[in-house]
């Protein structure tokens, strides 16, 4: 991930990216849509190729923060999208 990027929790379309400066956001990390999992508030990990999130399962119009699971995706091997 170069500097400058803004990492964006996009719930159950997993983690997006874009340019600092503009652009169009592409995914970056998917998620397991078959158990409805929703992604919040990415952060890049300093010093490493990976992001931290938190991960919750949807119910309905309701996030089960509950059941929320905290997520360290390693990009090493490029992008999960």
């Amino acid at each position: 991930m170069p500097a400058g990027t803004i990492l964006l929790g996009r719930e159950t379309q997993g983690i997006w990216e874009v340019s600092g400066s503009g652009g169009t956001p592409r995914p970056l990390i998917t998620l397991q849509s078959q158990v409805n999992e929703s992604a919040h508030t990415p952060q890049r990990l300093p010093g490493t190729n990976a992001v931290l999130f938190a991960s919750t399962k949807e119910g309905g119009a309701i996030t089960e923060w509950a059941d929320s699971r905290i997520v360290v995706e390693s990009l090493r091997a490029g992008p999960s999208a």
